[in-house]
């Protein structure tokens, strides 16, 4: 399973990578792949066990995958981009949180899988802050 933290790892890192360049698509690349992740393995897990808390789950990181589709669309800066943006950014930090919560209350790898959450709820935080700052451009 160290693969898997690898991998998630890198992702994290595109997703601060996407923030140090201000790059709003390489930054919702690592949450939109990731949330692919998690949806796919707790899948297997649901039909491994039957458990109906690894579908909530799998669902969850799915409508993660959803709000993070990147895309180049060149928004015009105005009231309901900056609503927007503000609003999926606080979806990243709630969904990552209660991902913090699943896996210290988890004995699957939960220190590393904690702190990778830790650091996925707390990076929309720096963009949310900029943007009600107005200390960058939503366009491109």
């Amino acid at each position: 399973m160290t693969i898997v933290i690898i991998i998630v790892s890198l992702l994290v890192l595109t997703s601060i990578v996407g923030i140090l360049k201000r790059n709003r698509v390489l930054f919702n690349s690592g949450y939109f792949l990731y949330g692919l992740i998690v949806f796919v393995a707790e899948l297997g897990n649901y039909s491994d066990n039957g458990e109906i808390i690894h579908l909530s789950i799998a669902f969850l990181w799915l409508v993660q995958s959803c709000l993070a589709i990147p895309n180049k669309l060149h928004y015009d800066g105005g009231k309901i981009a900056k609503s927007a943006g503000v609003k999926i950014f606080a979806c990243y930090t709630v969904i990552n949180a209660f991902g913090i919560i699943l896996a210290i209350n988890s004995d699957y790898l939960a220190m590393p899988i904690a702190i990778i959450h830790g650091i996925l709820a707390v990076l929309p935080l720096i963009p949310m802050y900029l943007i009600l700052a107005n200390k960058i451009q939503i366009s491109d």
